[in-house]
């Protein structure tokens, strides 16, 4: 199909989509979002940014382009759950726009959250990732038409501070995936963003301003209306791009819209209650387990380059925390996240995991990290923070009879308290000057002495094969 610049009229194949409602848990998203405005100027913003990125590449008016066929077939497709609302999404709209934003001289991906290095912290549904600037910059998350009402979520936002508002589950979902994706805008530090149940998309615009943050909106129809999905997404994209490129080029350790107060005095009483509510990240187990609680996200500070994904869910990375009231002194930890909205198996797998480290609290910070707490981030990411105890063993590494010693050494004191590891693999063992440390204990539970006796086992094959292969090469 053709199209023109800057107009990008486009339409989009027809979709049956599903009637049933998911039973799902009960959760409750948290973030600090007071107000929700339209987006008065969205149209004509969305209009000059095409037009910019146009001048720049010297693109005259009414120029015309093929973009993707696929996305054109007009053949019915039904759509029965969300995943298939993603995929229509990917292959349909995400697609079509990448090719004229690389037409427009943007080149990047709508890339899945789900693993891997992405610098994002929490999952949303997809994120725009500029090739040049290799962080995210515009998430995306998507629902099902059936479960959300996205007709008027101006309205919906007002009515719940009425005092005779009873959501519906629809509304009630609504409500909550407006609250997710401003949480996931406002842990990347990214101003816009965009929700999505296909038949109405919400564009968002996050607003720095004195007193606080303005949020923005404006809705655009899958078919119909004054300006086309295509143009509404590409148009996104590029306002994005725009905004970070004018940011520091280094990737911001803290949101920068969340920083404690200007006033200095303010500022240190702000941050010391903070500290305090996070009990100094020097949480005690209360009843087997270390409870859950709310952190301040303004004590926050993500390493962005070391957040991977892991394919189980969730993500790990480093982070610093201030220590004082004054920002002068501050911890380098490891944070182990996990996103309540995506996965009910990782939620139960970071329960167990600081259960099993409440039971192994006299091994802890001698051959398993210390934990210094298990925070609740927004009610939309809960996480574990951990010691941060040195480098993982690489793969194919030499590694020396001493050191494989200490490996067995370290484990065996697990295995003293009548535990096995459950996961011997060299990126679960990280060596801190002569210590030996055994990280990621989700997979860990109390074992039997043969169970002990494999794992040990297993210590000496990995020792073994890195010794066989260094024989081998030598010969």
């Amino acid at each position: 199909m053709r199209t023109t610049l800057p107009d990008l009229h486009f339409s989009y194949p027809s979709y049956i989509s599903g009637n049933y409602i998911r039973p799902e848990p009960q959760r409750h998203p948290r973030p600090n979002l007071q107000s929700l405005l339209p987006w008065s100027t969205f149209e004509n913003d969305i209009h000059q940014a095409i037009l910019a990125a146009m001048a720049t590449k010297r693109i005259p008016i009414g120029s015309e382009l093929e973009v993707d066929g696929l996305a054109h077939r007009q053949r019915m497709i039904e759509i029965r759950c969300e995943e298939e609302v993603r995929a229509y999404a990917d292959n349909r709209i995400h697609d079509t726009a990448a090719d004229v934003l690389d037409y427009l001289g943007v080149v990047g991906h709508f890339r899945r959250t789900i693993t891997g290095y992405n610098a994002t912290i929490g999952e949303p549904d997809f994120v725009w990732f500029s090739k040049e600037i290799e962080r995210p910059t515009l998430p995306i998350e998507y629902n099902t038409d059936w479960e959300t009402e996205f007709t008027n979520l101006e309205e919906l936002w007002l009515r719940q501070y009425t005092s005779q508002w009873k959501p519906s589950e629809q509304e009630r979902r609504s409500r909550d995936a407006l609250l997710q994706i401003y949480g996931y805008m406002t842990f990347n530090d990214n101003d816009y963003g965009v929700l999505s149940n296909l038949t109405h998309s919400w564009f968002f615009r996050r607003i720095r301003a004195e007193g606080g943050m303005i949020f923005q909106c404006a809705c655009v129809e899958l078919n119909g209306g004054s300006i086309s999905m295509l143009k509404a997404f590409v148009g996104i994209v590029l306002l994005a791009e725009k905004n970070l490129s004018l940011a520091s080029p280094a990737m911001s350790l803290v949101p920068s819209n969340l920083y404690f107060s200007s006033d200095l005095n303010i500022a240190k009483q702000e941050r010391q209650e903070a500290i305090i509510a996070a009990q100094n990240y020097k949480m005690l187990p209360i009843g087997g387990t270390y409870p859950c609680l709310p952190i301040d996200i303004r004590l926050c500070q993500w390493i962005r380059p070391s957040i991977h994904h892991s394919e189980k869910g969730g993500c790990v990375t480093r982070a610093k925390f201030p220590l004082d009231c004054k920002d002068q002194m501050e911890i380098t930890v490891i944070c182990k996240l996990i996103d309540v909205f995506r996965n009910i198996d990782s939620i139960e797998w970071l329960e167990s995991e600081a259960q099993t480290y409440a039971n192994l609290i006299t091994l802890q910070g001698q051959v398993i990290p210390r934990i210094h707490g298990y925070y609740d981030l927004w009610g939309i990411v809960k996480f574990l923070m951990l010691q941060d105890v040195g480098v993982a063993l690489l793969e194919g590494e030499a590694i020396p009879h001493d050191l494989c010693q200490r490996m067995k050494i370290a484990l065996g004191r697990i295995h003293a308290a009548g535990y096995i590891h459950g996961d011997i693999a060299r990126r679960n063992f990280c060596v801190n000057g002569q210590e030996v440390f055994l990280v990621d204990l989700e997979m860990a539970r109390a074992g039997t002495a043969r169970e002990q006796q494999e794992e040990m086992t297993e210590v000496d094959l990995i020792c073994n094969s890195t010794l066989t292969s260094s024989l081998h090469d030598r010969k």
